[in-house]
């Protein structure tokens, strides 16, 4: 009878250190997760923007696929970070946020940027693999709605 408490007990120790476990690596939810944007990207010096692109946030994460598209090799998600987080006097939310996209060649777009409301702005610098500044980007762009959301 004793063997089969201690069994019990065993089991049950188990069982609760695998719930702290799976609660302890599932990912912390950012307060951008969620949310798309439809964006402008438009390098500098150049007059024409690039044709509008998905900034998407989730899972701690974002990813903008125009940079793998365009044969950059920035197809992986990268972190991100809240900055700033605050509200306008009309109740409006404001995040200033940054994150780092790195590719294959240990290039890097490092992003900086803020959305207020619906809407989001910021730069983005392309950075090579010795550290030096290659590009500079501007974005713009609103909240992408979902399907039946009025505008």
């Amino acid at each position: 009878m004793t063997k089969f408490f201690i069994s019990l007990l065993m089991m049950s120790a188990l069982v609760m250190l695998s719930r702290v476990e799976a609660s302890a690596q599932a990912p912390k939810k950012m307060p951008l997760d969620g949310q798309k944007f439809i964006a402008e990207i438009k390098e500098e010096g150049k007059k024409k923007p690039w044709e509008p692109d998905e900034v998407a946030f989730n899972s701690g994460k974002f990813k903008c696929p125009i940079f793998a598209d365009q044969g950059w090799g920035f197809e992986k998600a990268g972190k991100y970070q809240i900055l700033h987080d605050s509200t306008t006097a009309d109740g409006q939310k404001v995040y200033s946020w940054m994150g780092d996209l790195v590719n294959e060649q240990n290039e890097k777009l490092s992003w900086s940027g803020t959305i207020m409301g619906d809407a989001i702005e910021g730069n983005i610098e392309l950075i090579n693999k010795k550290g030096k500044t290659e590009k500079n980007f501007a974005f713009t762009g609103k909240l992408k709605k979902k399907p039946g959301q009025k505008p």
